[in-house]
This record gives structure tokens, sequence and C-alpha cells, in this order.
């Protein structure tokens, strides 16, 4: 970060979300690195999905002085809060914003009456499944999927994306933390 001061992790603004789709683009620039280019070019950001989680609360932003460094996505499926998205602007990169957002979509959960969160992503990218494991989230079998998130990975497989292996996560939330 540019400064010593700790994020804020907060609601954005309306005004805010026309600018996300920007911060998604330069974070999927990393797959690039790791010979995912398809990724990089093909995942186009969706403004419109951005502002129907920002209607509905379930959208943050991470803000480091006044500069948006990153946001989480999320929405409710198969009685998860469904992690649709963390991106981060490169300069914030490995500061440990991931997981505040993380952490905060887990009092989003909580707030909505959910015990667990989910998400897809990639199995062997370092900064998806490996992190998410760190974070205390465990793979799910295909078997045990859910309708919602199978068709998620459904979508996900049409676009070209399980050329990469791919695994849905879920994290089991402890009551402790309820409001």
């Amino acid at each position: 970060m540019t400064t010593s001061e700790q994020p804020v992790i907060r609601r954005p603004t309306a005004a805010e979300v026309p600018d996300l789709p920007e911060i998604e683009t330069e974070s999927h620039r990393l797959y690039d690195l790791v010979g995912m280019s398809l990724v990089a070019a093909g995942n186009e950001p969706d403004l419109a999905g951005l502002q129907t989680a920002h209607a509905a609360g379930n959208l943050l932003i991470a803000d480091c002085d006044g500069v948006v460094a990153g946001f989480i996505e999320c929405r409710p499926i198969d009685e998860t809060l469904y992690v649709a998205g963390v991106s981060i602007r490169s300069r914030f990169g490995r500061r440990g914003i991931g997981a505040m957002l993380l952490a905060a979509a887990e009092c989003l959960a909580h707030a909505q009456d959910l015990t667990r969160l989910s998400l897809t992503t990639f199995r062997d990218v370092p900064w998806n499944a490996p992190y998410y494991q760190r974070l205390g989230w465990r793979g799910l079998a295909e078997a045990a999927t859910p309708s919602g998130l199978a068709a998620i990975r459904a979508r996900q497989r049409e676009a070209g994306y399980e050329r990469w292996p791919r695994v849905t996560m879920i994290k089991n939330l402890p009551d402790t933390q309820r409001p």
C-alpha cells in the first residue's frame, strides 16, 4: 500500500461501481504470467452483475486512502454466499487485501443467515485454490456440488476455462461469527 494505513473495507458508492471493471481487467492480466492468456483476454467484466451485487449489498471494496485497491463480488447460491470474484489492483497485491475482503464476505454471509461461502477457481494457480486452502477452504467433490454451483461450472466449461483444472470450494463458517 502507499501508506501505513490499513485499507477500509466498505460498500462502494454507486458512483464507484462503474470503475470496478478496470480493476477486474487489471487483475486478470496475472493469468498471462502462468500461460493462461484465454482467461486474461476472455474474462470480460460484467458491469450489470456488479451493479446487481451492489444493489443487493453483496459488493465490497478495499479503500486505501481514497483509492479503490480491490473488490469482492458475491451472491447467494445454493444456500451459500458465492464469491463471484475477488479483484485487486496489481500495485496493492500481496498485502492481505484479498484475505480482508474474504473475511468481510463471511460477515455478509452471516448477515444473510448463510453458514458457508462458495467459489469456483483454478486448482493449480498459486493465487487460486492453494491460496483459498490456506484460508480454510476445502474442495467440493463434483458429485456433491449443488445445482446452482454446477450450473456455474457448466458455463465456465462452455467458456473454455476447464482446459485448466478447476475446483469448486466451500468454506464453512463458525457460529461464533454470527452478529
